[in-house]
């Protein structure tokens, strides 16, 4: 066999196992399902064929997606179509792990490594192209949804700061706690239900409501006040109702 088609014949087996070998790549979300964690993804990256052509790959179906995740905690990202997310090929086969959470060798251990098969998305990239990050809480933890700047600030020196032009709920099943020296509200508040206050009630302004009983139960409005009349000969008589 001639000598340079001998080389030849090597370099091609050569470059074909390497397209093999998949390390890492970016790719673009199609879609997410955020119950399984699992999306489609096209991969940004091309191969060269048999016939020395760079052709796409095919999308990905199914690609787990990492998160934050311990016991029974997760912190959940939303994914959607568009999205640039780096992926990370498993040196070993992910079927018999992430499917049948079977964590012994791999029955394709050794004949299945690094393919696109047992890809995992391992995060979110930011391009150029994105509106760009906020530049405040240089030192700080944030969590914000740039499409209306809603934010969590936790502060290296202290504290949390939250801020949103949205409604804020929180739905307790039970009691809510709030420890503090001070509250600070500002604004108007609406309560549906009982009020107990524990302690001294300071108010500036009118106080507006329905009926007003004393600690006796007595109607603040209809109440009657006995007084001693000592110039009557009859001896007691009553105010009228209160105004």
């Amino acid at each position: 066999m001639d000598r340079n088609v001998s080389y030849k014949v090597v370099k091609e087996m050569i470059s074909h196992s390497i397209n093999e070998i998949n390390t890492s790549f970016l790719a673009v979300v199609e879609s997410y399902n955020i119950e399984t964690g699992r999306a489609t993804i096209h991969p940004k990256i091309k191969y060269l064929n048999n016939y020395n052509e760079y052709v796409e790959y095919a999308s990905i179906v199914e690609c787990p997606v990492a998160s934050f995740k311990c016991g029974s905690f997760y912190l959940r990202c939303p994914y959607v179509s568009g999205d640039i997310v780096i992926v990370v090929c498993s040196q070993d086969a992910l079927d018999d792990l992430l499917i049948n959470d079977d964590t012994t060798i791999s029955t394709l251990d050794g004949v299945a490594k690094y393919r696109l098969q047992d890809a995992i998305i391992i995060g979110g990239v930011y391009i150029e192209s994105e509106s760009k990050m906020n530049s405040n809480f240089p030192d700080d933890f944030i969590i914000q949804n740039r499409q209306n700047n809603d934010v969590i600030v936790l502060k290296k020196s202290g504290g949390v700061e939250i801020t949103t032009e949205s409604e804020v709920k929180i739905n307790a099943g039970d009691v809510i706690n709030i420890t503090s020296p001070i509250s600070n509200i500002k604004g108007n508040v609406n309560i549906q239900g009982d009020v107990s206050i524990s302690g001294n009630n300071t108010t500036q302004g009118t106080i507006t409501g329905g009926k007003v009983q004393s600690s006796g139960g007595k109607d603040l409005d209809a109440h009657t006040h006995s007084y001693q009349l000592p110039a009557h000969p009859a001896g007691t008589g009553n105010t009228s109702s209160a105004q």
